[in-house]
């Protein structure tokens, strides 16, 4: 059956979209942000998990007409080898086009990180 099909494949999806509002003193950054992503969790092997996450938003700044459109790209591997160690290596790709040109830019990230968490 279809439930069987997603708990074989071990692939948790995720959904969220959501708007915020910047605020910010008078001649700054104030603006409206309304974002949707999309994300996905599949576990390869007792330990290790293969995520990804694609979003999207757009911001209006309420200075001036100065208006935001963001796309990100997130790609990680992470390892959890007890449950209070994790392990991560991951590549995050951002393209933000602008109607201001000073504020369009691309950026690609890449990162290491561990942490370490217990229970009270």
């Amino acid at each position: 059956t279809y439930a069987r099909y997603w708990e074989a494949a071990r692939l948790h999806l995720t959904a969220d979209l959501r708007y915020q509002y910047y605020f910010a003193p008078p001649d700054a950054a104030e603006r409206g942000v309304l974002a949707a992503t999309l994300g996905a969790t599949r576990q390869l092997a007792d330990g290790w998990f293969a995520q990804g996450y694609y979003e999207t938003r757009f911001a209006d700044y309420d200075q001036g007409s100065r208006e935001d459109r963001r796309n990100t790209l997130g790609l990680s591997v992470v390892y959890v080898p007890s449950e209070t160690v994790t392990w991560r290596a991951g590549a995050t790709f951002i393209d933000n086009d602008s109607n201001v040109a000073a504020a369009e830019f691309r950026t690609l990230n890449l990162g290491l990180g561990s942490a370490l968490s217990w229970r009270f």
